[in-house]
């Protein structure tokens, strides 16, 4: 009898491990089809955190000492042209830019990620060397995006992004 409920338990533990496992295996699935549908959004791009990493940042917002971090407003998920380089960000405002980006790039690679991710785009500009889009998701934050080209007339020349809530209108 006593051999019987030793058997049942260490079965019933080997379940367990088993079962964990394949959990374990769902996540770490799921988590890497995640991360290849957001790769894919647009032929050729980054996210923000991909971005900061690559960079040397450290963009999940926990502090460390001796690397930079984005502040916690800033979507890490944000696409960006995978020719994006030099990212300037802040830890405290929910702004960030980088260099390496022109106002044609920029407008033919937001208009196919915004309509990809179901963002609707609630203005936009074009200007000679210049272009401005204000993008919101379904639910979320918005962003202000503009870029300007190097040598034109609007400087300083790159992307600049400024991320705020859906209710605030800009």
């Amino acid at each position: 009898m006593d051999k019987n409920i030793f058997r049942r338990r260490t079965h019933e533990a080997q379940q367990m491990r088993w079962r964990l496992r394949s959990r374990r295996a769902m996540t770490i699935t799921f988590a890497v089809t995640i991360s290849w549908c957001t790769a894919a959004v647009a032929g050729g791009s980054l996210t923000l955190a991909q971005l900061a990493r690559n960079e040397g940042w450290h963009p999940d917002h926990e502090s460390v000492p001796g690397y930079l971090d984005l502040d916690k407003d800033i979507p890490r998920d944000f696409p960006v042209p995978d020719s994006a380089h030099e990212l300037s960000a802040s830890n405290a405002v929910a702004a960030a830019g980088v260099k390496g980006v022109t106002a044609a790039q920029a407008t033919t690679f937001y208009r196919e990620a915004f309509a990809r991710l179901n963002w609707s785009i609630r203005r936009e500009m074009h200007l000679p060397g210049y272009a401005v889009f204000v993008a919101c998701p379904q639910t979320g934050r918005c962003v202000n995006l503009s870029v300007a080209d190097p040598g034109g007339a609007v400087s300083p020349a790159g992307m600049k992004m400024t991320f705020f809530d859906r209710d605030a209108k800009p």
